[in-house]
């Protein structure tokens, strides 16, 4: 995240501009090697932060579908697919509010939902420690991809980090806002992630709270949850949109652009709500979006665009070093990640 704000630093410097997106800053870093054919390298970035929202976006609607019907105890009867499909015309019509102003509003009940669950699930998690003895200090290599794509799948937050020091009142601090907003959510994971284990054990589900009792205050937790990542999932959508509709909608005329938006907002969303069903597997889902997508923008790019930047800029050894080493683990967790997240979706599907 530093790298990548590091080098959109320089080229906002360089060209004398407030702003750049993360596709531009990719753009402009291989400008002086591809000349006008650097668009390639902004389109392949682009691609990355749309197939990982919208993976975030299916994700959140299989968690929505699993927490359903869990609660409702109809896991024998409604087949959680159904679920999903009802849930597509309410997620169709919240698609059509273009607003992040006006979405900031259901982010605001997104976290208080998420504030009252979190602090429920870590007094029951609390309340129901084993004895860490009983478990294996190390489970094994073999579940370390897993683990990998599916942490860096919750530390996913590259494709916000340059809005957010675009928009900031004194980007100068963000490098620290940046360090302490990282270490809070850093200590949050390892906290659920630690207690959970503890408390629960290898029966873990790919969300805690799907682990927890079925009574009514614990349900209630669950449908909090259930709300803030329906509510969530429409901030995710918001990117890719951002991204694709201009350039789809410049081939248009003028008077159809409005009518046609709303089209291709419902039309993506449906797309979204089927690639749940398709693949309505929460922890394989995860772990395959993050060793695909997310090892991509959060781990390959960043140091590979800051090599390139500031190769003839006097960048030491030791920063090449360092960067081509950072570059070694996310093509690592790209291709083992992804290939062991396949395996687990066909092994699901044949259960």
């Amino acid at each position: 995240m530093h790298l990548l704000v590091r080098c959109s630093r320089h080229f906002c410097k360089k060209l004398n501009i407030p702003a750049l997106s993360y596709g531009e800053v990719a753009e402009e870093c291989c400008r002086p090697y591809l000349g006008n054919h650097s668009k390639f390298a902004r389109f392949v970035v682009n691609i990355f932060l749309i197939i990982t929202q919208f993976g975030f976006c299916a994700i959140y609607f299989v968690f929505i579908a699993n927490t359903i019907v869990e609660v409702s105890g109809l896991e024998k009867t409604v087949n959680m697919r159904l679920i999903i499909l009802a849930l597509a015309p309410l997620a169709i019509l919240f698609s059509f509010v273009r607003s992040l102003e006006k979405l900031s509003y259901l982010s605001v009940v997104a976290n208080i939902c998420c504030i009252g669950g979190l602090i429920a699930i870590l007094q029951y998690l609390g309340r129901n420690f084993q004895d860490p003895r009983k478990y294996h200090a190390f489970n094994g290599w073999s579940g370390l991809p897993r683990f990998a794509s599916m942490a860096i799948f919750a530390f996913e937050g590259i494709g916000v980090i340059l809005p957010l020091e675009n928009e900031s009142k004194n980007p100068e601090d963000f490098s620290w806002v940046l360090n302490i907003g990282m270490g809070i959510v850093t200590t949050l994971y390892l906290v659920v992630g630690v207690f959970g284990y503890i408390a629960i054990g290898d029966g873990i589900t790919g969300s805690v709270t799907l682990n927890l009792p079925d009574n009514a205050l614990y349900n209630v937790v669950k449908y909090a949850y259930a709300i803030a990542m329906f509510f969530t999932l429409f901030i995710q959508f918001y990117v890719p949109m951002q991204i694709m509709l201009p350039y789809l909608l410049a081939r248009f005329k003028v008077r159809r652009v409005k009518r046609l938006e709303y089209i291709l907002r419902a039309a993506f969303m449906m797309f979204t709500c089927l690639c749940a069903i398709a693949i309505p597997q929460l922890e394989n889902f995860i772990s395959l979006i993050g060793s695909v997508s997310s090892s991509g923008l959060a781990i390959i790019f960043p140091p590979l665009i800051h090599s390139i930047t500031f190769r003839n800029e006097g960048l030491s050894k030791i920063w090449i070093v360092k960067d081509m080493l950072i570059i070694l683990v996310g093509i690592a967790a790209f291709a083992l990640g992804g290939y062991f997240s396949v395996e687990d979706i066909i092994s699901g599907f044949k259960l």
